[in-house]
């Protein structure tokens, strides 16, 4: 863990180098390591950071138990996300883990619709977040007399202009809404 493709590939070989100089026919026919296919990078997210908590929090909520903060062995795009794209990331989906990546993997039709729910709720609760939350800041165009125009305004009654940025509060009844909706399929 914290370790770079590239790092674990040098480590591994390394690895494979000292054993390989222990033995005399090795020695003669040395061992040589190629990668093949994709390579994931290692991950991790505070156990304390909002993402996995709200997550576990909407599964609490959705399937009465909260899901599993934990370290799993395999890889997974879940570092791309972490690494490249400076974006917190967590693994979670249907299915039972001791079926996943073998030839009796299924999930039923419930379960990832429930899924689908927890999401969804996770979702809602990290944009009610303030750390996640786009602020509305008014411009001096918009806090002038052509703010009042007949633009559209949201649920708040607050007038998002072109000038500021839309704010999450603005937007909780959709959130609200595109919930019940969903709980109702």
């Amino acid at each position: 863990l914290g370790e770079t493709v590239e790092e674990a590939a040098l480590r591994f070989r390394n690895v494979v180098s000292r054993a390989a100089a222990r033995d005399p026919w090795l020695l003669e026919k040395p061992p040589v390591v190629e990668q093949e296919g994709p390579a994931w990078s290692s991950a991790s997210i505070e156990k304390d950071h909002s993402l996995p908590l709200s997550l576990s929090h909407s599964a609490l909520h959705v399937f009465g138990r909260a899901a599993q903060i934990g370290a799993v062995a395999y890889g997974s795009s879940m570092g791309q996300w972490i690494h490249l794209a400076q974006t917190p990331a967590c693994i979670y989906g249907p299915g039972d883990g001791a079926y996943r990546r073998t030839d009796d993997e299924h999930v039923s039709e419930e379960e990832t619709r429930r899924v689908a729910l927890v999401l969804l709720r996770t979702s809602t609760i990290l944009l009610s977040h303030k750390e996640f939350a786009w602020e509305t800041k008014p411009t001096p165009s918009s806090t002038s007399s052509s703010s009042t125009s007949s633009s559209s305004t949201s649920s708040s009654g607050s007038n998002p202009s072109s000038d500021s940025a839309l704010s999450v509060p603005q937007n909780k009844g959709f959130l609200t809404s595109l919930w019940d909706d969903i709980l109702t399929i």
